[in-house]
């Protein structure tokens, strides 16, 4: 039920073409899978504006601090 997007990094563009994959898979899978859980693994945590700006459209954030990954969706992601 995790649809993830990978960017090698937290700019802002990427970010937006993250965005657009997700909406687009999940419209596209939904018939099949379902509505699923949406993130955007990223190699930081981004800004808390662009993070803000994310959970509005029900997509998590997953990031790497130093060996582990976190998320912002309660280990949903982790």
């Amino acid at each position: 039920g995790n649809l993830i997007e990978a960017k090698s990094s937290a700019r802002r563009e990427n970010i937006r073409m993250a965005v657009g994959q997700l909406l687009d898979y999940a419209f596209m899978g939904k018939p099949k899978f379902g509505q699923p859980n949406k993130a955007i693994l990223l190699p930081e945590r981004p800004h808390h504006e662009i993070e803000d700006w994310l959970l509005s459209m029900e997509i998590s954030v997953i990031w790497r601090e130093r060996v582990v990954y976190l998320d912002n969706a309660n280990r949903l992601f982790s």
